[in-house]
């Protein structure tokens, strides 16, 4: 719940305070009273009036605070308002509603406009208004009923500060509610203050705030929410209801964002209070922002960032890269025009962990903090994501001993030129801007390799295996579990050192045998091979890999004679002599057997062979294309293909004749087929098309021909309508423009032609006929009239002007006969295409209104000036006339509806007396029978 005179601290400062008062703003955020009791709240200042509601009488409505109240008890309420500061306050009622929610969008008064003029209350939904200069004010509000609201709007004209103080007047039948404005937990006061970036670009928000009707339990909690981040302080019971509490928020980010401070009751939420503000700007006065990265190992090895041979790391930025401001050099610097600004990220290079120009210098750098001088960085790397595969190459590149363990030290930095290899740049006295990222550690194992040696006498395999971590922390390679293959050998020693033997026993001659070993990192080798004889004798054939097609090879075997040679199934052998009928043997991989005469282990060796099949080489179908078409031949079932009559595969050309194409297919290993495709051409000759007309008036109907045949035809008009049809087509164009006409046609062979005529219909608008005539309604006394002519679209013109004459002027003059009537005129209009349009006016001829009225006559009986007698010539109607004569007192002396007939001086038969009398003369024109009054003066002389 709220009360309404608490004070709210609410306009943010860099490094103070102001404080303002709450009441509603609008009608929407209206606040209620009652006034059973004496009720006081605040007036509003600095404040302005909404617009939309009749403010009835208040002219003006300075600082203006809107309230509502409820009725209680029905009956007439009488509200006495005034001031703690006796200053000017005015008031607007509206009412009564039944509810709330529609009271704002019916604050209207009255369509009488003498009801708001002289308050006579109520005046359409004003119940009462009053816009003296008095201090207090009463509001008089009849027949209220229970349940009803009215809204209320006080202004304060001063703008004083002041307390308003409602009260019920003695008179009031009826009383309002005072349950809407039941006290609660309220922040009675809140203010802060914001302190300046500090050197560690933070900044510090405190003040003081009192409360009202605490909740007793729960905490009370000051927040700050720069919308990343919530920064508090908690205070704990007991709670005091208006003791002035001081908080103090340090540790909050320097970085210009749009933030609120909060404080709030945890068991109370609703009693609370929100103020917004801005934080300080970061006051490094650098904006680099090397942002996050996400990294990721793929490989062998079982630890992050220790890679085993062959495996790649990638460390990939996420996008949230801030680039340092660019720097605007000034002509007079000897530096200028500066380093090219295309800011991005590098990787720097370590062979230790970085320690030097780690974070840019707070003040102007000095060469101690320049990042090049770290003994420890050993290069850059100009990439924004870095990808490594560990082919020890980042380390061979270095002299030896550079990477201890071959640990490399990788370090993301803001750049602001890559062109010119610049990671800061600033004007003299200004500090550097730069970021560097978080340090990732990666070690680089050495490959693990093997040799092994076979004793068929005692049935051992010795593997001697090197590299890996052991290499390089002395730590011990170990046989994988459940490797082992056959599962019948047993092993002599399970483990050893870098460049230490694992034997394995209990193999027989021809024996196969496997297993694996592995670094503590999880690099992996496989040691493999056949338990073979203890003779010295070897084998070989002049390749290793054959085609299918090439010549049978024959082995060459030292160290024996008068062995036999075996294989696999598959590969046909001569057992004797060791040749290979390649065309007989199945493609595959081979291992070739040589066994020599001898004892329990006699002289063997062995060789592996591969047969490799030819490829499947296809060329693809055959083509019927039109001349000038573009053709791609691609060829199949090969790893690389070439092809005759200068064709190169998968790249378009236009073939001129038909013709027949061959493709040579060579495979990985190098084994060749070939295939053919024929391309047939069949020509294809432009379309041809013409119109019946080509240019007029909008709508512009065409007819197109087609001159060229063709068994489909598609037509597009160039205004969105399209056609079909290979004879002729007809069109009609309703807009004014030129237009491109397209033809494309099909031939029976699906050769498609096309051809567009560019701007070949043109539209031109119509003449559009407009004039006035000036004037339009002529007097017989000047019956001239200049033709005003506002025609569009047109370049000659016709005038008939009704009275039997004509001309071909742009804008001609024109005099009509001396005689009333009308004439009506008509204008052609023609356009430089010859198409027309028509406008009609009229004009009519009056014939004027011409009288005379003396102003003296003297009727002495003598034979000159007897009678008083207007003279009219013209333009009257002599059947509705009427002259009155007034003597001074404004007594009518005379009457006449006959223009003929004059006052003679007399009155009620006898001449009245010299002087001046007032005539009045009413009559109806001949023209259009309007009605005209005449008055003046006559004298009378005798």
């Amino acid at each position: 719940m709220r009360n309404y005179y608490a004070i709210v601290a609410l306009l943010t400062m860099f490094c103070g305070v102001q404080f303002a008062t709450a009441q509603g703003a609008n009608c929407a955020s209206a606040d209620p009273f009652c006034t059973d009791n004496t009720y006081t709240f605040p007036a509003s200042t600095s404040t302005t009036s909404e617009s939309g509601p009749d403010y009835g009488c208040l002219s003006t409505q300075p600082n203006p605070a809107w309230y509502y109240i409820q009725v209680a008890n029905s009956g007439n309420i009488i509200i006495d308002l005034s001031n703690s500061a006796g200053v000017d306050i005015d008031f607007i009622c509206w009412g009564p509603y039944s509810n709330l929610s529609t009271a704002c969008s019916n604050l209207t008064g009255s369509s009488d406009p003498f009801c708001e003029l002289f308050e006579t209350y109520p005046c359409g939904n004003i119940v009462d208004c009053s816009y003296s200069t008095s201090a207090t004010e009463t509001c008089d509000i009849p027949g209220a009923v229970a349940g009803q609201y009215y809204m209320f709007l006080i202004t304060n004209y001063s703008g004083v500060s002041t307390d308003i103080i409602a009260q019920t007047n003695g008179a009031s039948t009826g009383s309002t509610d005072c349950s809407i404005v039941a006290p609660g937990c309220l922040i009675t006061y809140f203010e802060y203050t914001q302190t300046a970036c500090a050197g560690n670009s933070e900044y510090s928000m405190y003040g003081t705030f009192t409360y009202q009707d605490n909740p007793g339990t729960g905490t009370l909690i000051v927040e700050v929410d720069n919308g990343t981040t919530t920064y508090t302080q908690v205070f704990n019971p007991p709670f005091v209801d208006g003791t002035t509490y001081n908080y103090n928020i340090t540790g909050i980010p320097a970085d210009a964002a749009s933030s609120t401070i909060t404080i709030y009751f945890s068991d109370d939420p609703s009693c609370s209070q929100t103020l917004s503000y801005t934080a300080p700007a970061n006051c490094s006065g650098c904006t680099a922002d090397v942002g996050t990265f996400t990294a990721g190992i793929t490989g062998q090895s079982q630890n992050n960032y220790v890679l085993c041979y062959g495996d790649e790391i990638n460390i990939t930025a996420d996008g949230n890269f801030v680039a340092p401001e660019e720097e605007f050099p000034d002509p007079s610097d000897p530096s200028y025009p500066g380093p090219t600004y295309d800011p991005d990220i590098y990787w720097l290079i370590y062979s230790c962990p970085p320690s030097v120009g780690t974070t840019p210098a707070p003040t102007t750098p000095a060469p101690a903090n320049d990042i090049n001088l770290d003994p420890c960085l050993q290069g850059i790397i100009s990439q924004t994501d870095l990808y490594d595969i560990n082919d020890l190459l980042i380390i061979n590149s270095f002299p030896a001993g550079t990477f201890t363990d071959n640990i490399v030290y990788y370090v993301p930095i803001t750049m602001y030129s890559i062109v010119d290899g610049i990671y800061t740049y600033q004007f003299v006295g200004q500090p550097e801007c730069y970021e560097m990222g978080p340090t990732y550690v990666v070690q680089y194992l050495p490959e693990v390799t093997m040799t092994q040696v076979s004793d068929c006498a005692t049935g051992e395999v010795t593997a001697t295996i090197s590299g890996g971590s052991p290499a390089l922390d002395g730590s011990q390679f170990t046989v994988v579990a459940g490797s082992l293959s056959p599962a019948s050998a047993t092993f002599v020693n399970t483990s050893c050192v870098d460049g230490g033997d694992i034997v394995l026993g209990g193999l027989t001659s021809g024996q196969s045998y496997s297993f694996d070993v592995a670094d503590p990192n999880g690099c992996t080798i496989t040691v493999a091979g056949t338990m073979t004889g203890g003779g010295g004798a070897t084998l070989t054939y002049p390749q290793t890999a054959y085609c299918v097609d090439e010549a049978n090879p024959s082995p060459t075997v030292t160290g024996s004679a008068s062995g036999t040679f075996s294989s696999t199934a598959g590969l046909s052998i001569n057992a004797a002599t060791g040749v290979i009928n390649l065309a007989a043997s199945t493609p595959g991989s081979y291992t070739v057997t040589y066994v020599g005469t001898g004892g329990v282990c006699p002289p063997s060796a062995t060789v592996n062979i591969t047969i490799n099949a030819l490829p499947a080489v296809v060329a693809g179908p055959d083509q019927t294309v039109c001349s000038g078409t573009a053709v791609t031949l691609t060829g199949s079932g090969a790893n690389s293909y070439s092809w005759d009559n200068g064709v190169t595969n998968g790249v378009p050309f236009t073939p001129a004749n038909t013709n027949t194409y061959t493709v040579t297919g060579t495979s990985a290993a190098g084994c060749q087929n070939t295939d053919q495709v024929i391309v047939t051409v069949q020509p294809t000759a432009p379309p041809q098309f013409a119109a019946d007309i080509t240019s007029g008036c909008a709508p512009l109907t065409v007819t197109f021909t087609n001159l060229s045949g063709g068994s489909n035809c598609d037509w597009d008009f160039g205004d969105g309508g399209t056609g079909t049809g290979c004879v002729s087509v007809t069109h009609t164009f309703t807009t004014v423009g030129c237009y491109d006409i397209t033809l494309e046609t099909t031939s029976s062979a699906g050769c498609v032609g096309t051809v567009t005529l560019s701007n070949y219909i043109c539209v031109t608008p119509n003449p559009v006929a407009s004039f006035i005539p000036n004037p339009s309604v002529l007097t017989i006394l000047n019956p001239v009239t200049q033709m005003v002519n506002s025609s569009t679209n047109a370049t000659s013109y016709h005038w008939d002007f009704g009275d039997n004459s004509q001309s071909t002027q742009f804008q001609p003059t024109h005099e009509y006969p001396e005689s009333p009537g009308s004439y009506t005129i008509q204008l052609i209009a023609y356009s430089s295409s010859g198409c027309t349009d028509t406008a009609y006016a009229t004009v009519v001829i009056t014939e004027e209104v011409i009288f005379f009225v003396p102003n003296t006559f003297t009727p002495d009986d003598d034979e000159f000036n007897q009678s008083f007698n207007p003279i009219f010539t013209s333009g009257f109607d002599p059947y509705d006339f009427n002259m009155l004569i007034f003597d001074r007192w404004g007594e009518i002396i005379f009457e006449t509806n006959n223009d003929q007939v004059g006052w003679d001086g007399t009155y009620q038969g006898e001449l009245v007396k010299d002087g001046t009398y007032t005539w009045k003369i009413e009559f109806k024109t001949s023209a259009n029978d309007a009605r005209k009054i005449a008055v003046g003066h006559v004298n009378v002389l005798r």
